[in-house]
C-alpha cells in the first residue's frame, strides 16, 4: 500500500468511526436515561439499561474480532455500520423497559463489532503498526464522544426520545460513504485456524495477556473516578458546572496529547516507555485527588488523569498490535477490548465498595494503586523480553 492510499484508508476509517460513534453516543447520554425514565424504569433498572451494552461488548468483542481475522475486516465493518444505522429506528416501537433492554443488547453488538475491527484495520494499514495513527484515531473517537451528547441534548428540546433515536439513524447512514470507499482495501491473509486454536494461542501469548490485564486494571481506576469524583465535588460544596468541567478537562487533555505522544513513540521506538510514563502519571493524579482542596487543584488532577491516559493509549495499542501480528490482530483487540470493558464495569463497583468501607482519601489512594499494578505488569513483561537471548 502506497503512502497516499494508506492515508486515504486511514481517514476513511477515522471518518466512519467518528460518524457512528457520534450517532451511538447521542443515543446513550442524556437520551437513554430520559427515555428509560419515560418508560417507568426505576434506579436499579436504569443502571442495568445503561450498562447492558458494555456487557455485550465484554462477551462479543473477541468473537467478532476473530471473525474479522477469518472473513475479512470490510464485511464486518459493513455489518456493524448497518446495525448502527438500522437499530435506532427500532426505538420508535419500544413501549416497555424489557423491550428497551433487549434492544440495547442488539445495539451493543454494533459497538462490539466496530471496537476490535476498526483498531485491527488501523493496525493493518502499515506493516509496522504506528502509535501516531492510533493517537489520531482515538482523537476522532473523543470528538464523537463530545459531539454525540451535544446533538442529543439539542434535539431533545424539540423532539421526543424515540424520534431523537430515529434522527441518529440518519447520522449513522453517513458512515456508509467512507465504508464503501474502503471496499477492496488490502487486508492480511485470512487465518485458517479455528476459534479454539486461536483462543488458546491468545492465552499462550504472554505479552498479549499482560497488555489485556494492563487495560483492565487501568480502566478500573479511570472509570471509578468518572463515576464518583463528580459526586465528591458536589458533596464538598462544588457546583454541577465544576463537576462537568472536571470530566471535560480530563477528556480534552487526553485527546490533545494522543497524536503527539504517538508520533514521539514511533520516532524513538519508545512505546513501552511511553505506556509506563502514562500509567505512572495516572497513578500520581489519582493519589492527588484526596489532598486537592481547591477547584484549581482538582482541575490539575483532571489534566494529569487525562494526559496520563492519552500518553498510555496510543503506545499501548501499538504494542498490542505488534504482539498479536497482522493475521490475528482482530482477535487480539477483541480480547483486550473485552478486558477493557470488564475494567469499565468493575471500576465503579470497586470504587463504590472502597468508598463504603473507607474514607474518601483512603478510597482514592487505593484506586491509585490500580495503574501502578498495570505499570508493574508492563515493566515485568519488558524485563522478561530483554532477558530472552536474541
Amino acid at each position: 500500500m502506497t503512502r497516499h492510499s494508506a492515508l486515504a484508508s486511514f481517514f476513511a476509517i477515522l471518518l466512519a468511526d467518528f460518524t457512528v460513534r457520534t450517532a451511538y453516543l447521542a443515543g446513550k447520554s442524556p437520551l437513554l436515561p430520559v427515555f428509560a425514565d419515560e418508560l417507568g424504569a426505576n434506579d436499579i433498572l436504569l443502571g442495568a439499561i445503561v450498562s447492558i451494552s458494555t456487557l455485550t461488548g465484554l462477551l462479543a468483542k473477541p468473537l467478532f474480532g476473530f471473525l474479522s481475522d477469518k472473513q475479512g475486516r470490510w464485511i464486518w465493518l459493513l455489518i456493524g455500520t448497518t446495525l448502527f444505522a438500522v437499530t435506532p429506528l427500532l426505538y420508535l416501537w419500544v413501549t416497555t423497559t424489557s423491550q428497551l433492554v433487549g434492544l440495547r443488547l442488539v445495539h451493543g453488538l454494533a459497538t462490539a463489532i466496530y471496537g476490535p475491527v476498526t483498531l485491527a484495520f488501523v493496525a493493518g494499514i502499515d506493516k509496522r503498526p504506528r502509535a501516531e495513527w492510533f493517537g489520531w484515531f482515538e482523537f476522532g473517537r473523543t470528538g464523537g464522544s463530545i459531539l454525540g451528547p451535544l446533538i442529543a441534548g439539542l434535539l431533545l428540546g424539540v423532539l421526543g426520545p424515540a424520534q431523537v433515536y430515529a434522527a441518529t439513524s440518519l447520522i449513522a447512514l453517513i458512515a456508509f460513504v467512507p465504508i464503501f470507499f474502503l471496499r477492496g482495501s488490502p487486508e492480511a491473509a485470512p487465518i485458517r485456524r479455528g476459534l479454539p486454536q486461536v483462543g488458546l494461542g491468545m492465552l499462550r501469548n504472554r505479552p498479549l495477556v499482560t497488555f489485556g490485564l494492563v487495560e483492565m486494571t487501568s480502566r478500573m481506576g479511570v472509570y471509578a473516578v468518572k463515576v464518583f469524583l463528580p459526586l465528591m465535588i458536589l458533596t464538598r460544596g462544588g457546583s454541577p458546572l465544576e463537576a462537568g468541567l472536571f470530566l471535560s478537562v480530563q477528556e480534552a487533555s487526553s485527546a490533545a496529547v494522543r497524536p503527539f505522544i504517538g508520533r514521539l513513540a514511533d520516532r524513538y521506538d519508545a512505546h513501552e516507555a511511553a505506556a509506563v510514563c502514562g500509567l505512572v502519571m495516572l497513578a500520581v493524579a489519582l493519589a492527588l485527588i484526596p489532598v486537592a482542596v481547591q477547584s484549581d487543584q482538582l482541575f490539575v488532577a483532571a489534566l494529569c488523569i487525562g494526559a496520563g491516559n492519552g500518553i498510555y493509549l496510543p503506545a499501548g495499542y501499538a504494542l498490542i498490535a505488534r504482539a498479536a501480528g497482522q493475521d490475528s490482530s482482530g482477535t487480539a483487540f477483541g480480547v483486550v477490548g473485552a478486558l477493557r470493558n470488564a475494567g469499565k464495569l468493575l471500576g465503579p463497583v470497586a470504587g463504590g465498595t472502597l468508598l463504603y468501607a473507607f474514607s474518601v482519601s483512603q478510597a482514592f489512594f487505593a484506586l491509585s494503586v490500580l495503574p501502578l499494578i498495570a505499570m508493574l505488569l508492563l515493566v515485568g513483561r519488558q524485563r522478561r523480553a530483554q532477558s530472552v537471548p536474541q
